[in-house]
């Protein structure tokens, strides 16, 4: 029998070989919208949700059996109930970034079978990635794009494969220095794009979601979209890209 240490050793091993083989693997019962999910920038000790949605593509009924996550700091909530062919579900899952920093990288085993039997097992591996960082004011430091006022965690916003979505969604993460207070505009988003801007205060991150109509995204392939973030009071500018594919 193999000891605690070599089967923690097999273990790991396993959700990493699950990783390189997830674009493989990935939609051979269950298809995912998105394998690999970014939350942006955080700061330690705060807690996120991230959303995983999927379809059933297989003809039969599908039960999830469980969900792995590499560390307790993940904890995924699914659906109990069948899923029947052709339909549509999600799950969710909670990351609590506490004595987590800088950038992580977590990996979600989803098992499950379809049918009756219970040996028809199936796996899909997921990924979800972002940045921690520690409390402020150092968080400052580690923003790549730097103004007098105005600071810029996320100069590229991954919307994922958009095929078939009604949404797409991101975030960006902004900061502020040297200001006590303000409010930004974004420039050349799509048609229809729905985001509240928050009021950014002196020493705080404030994070910014888009939710972008899919019907306005028109171009196929891998395509890029330039947008300009301005400061309404400071003038401060940067220009950030969107990127999706279809």
């Amino acid at each position: 029998m193999l000891g605690n240490h070599h089967q923690n050793f097999y273990r790991v091993l396993s959700l990493w070989l699950g990783l390189f083989f997830c674009f493989i693997v990935q939609g051979q019962r269950l298809h995912f919208a998105d394998s690999i999910l970014s939350f942006g920038g955080i700061t330690v000790g705060d807690t996120i949700k991230l959303s995983y949605h999927f379809q059933n593509i297989s003809q039969e009924t599908i039960f999830i059996d469980n969900i792995q996550s590499t560390c307790g700091c993940t904890v995924p909530n699914w659906t109990k109930q069948a899923i029947q062919p052709n339909q549509k579900d999600s799950f969710e899952v909670e990351f609590h970034s506490k004595e987590q920093q800088g950038h992580v990288h977590k990996l979600l085993v989803v098992d499950y079978h379809g049918g009756t039997k219970p040996s028809n097992q199936y796996h899909d591996t997921l990924v979800f990635h972002g940045d921690v960082f520690p409390p402020l004011p150092q968080y400052q430091d580690f923003f790549p794009y730097k103004k007098e006022h105005l600071l810029l965690l996320t100069p590229v916003i991954y919307l994922g494969n958009i095929q078939g979505r009604h949404w797409a969604e991101g975030r960006m993460t902004l900061g502020l220095r040297n200001q006590q207070k303000e409010k930004v505009q974004i420039e050349g988003l799509p048609k229809g794009t729905k985001y509240a801007p928050k009021q950014i205060k002196n020493g705080e991150t404030t994070i910014i979601q888009l939710k972008i109509p899919t019907a306005s995204l028109t171009e196929k392939g891998w395509v890029e979209k330039t947008c300009k973030v301005q400061g309404k009071k400071s003038g401060d500018w940067f220009l950030m890209k969107l990127q999706y594919q279809q």
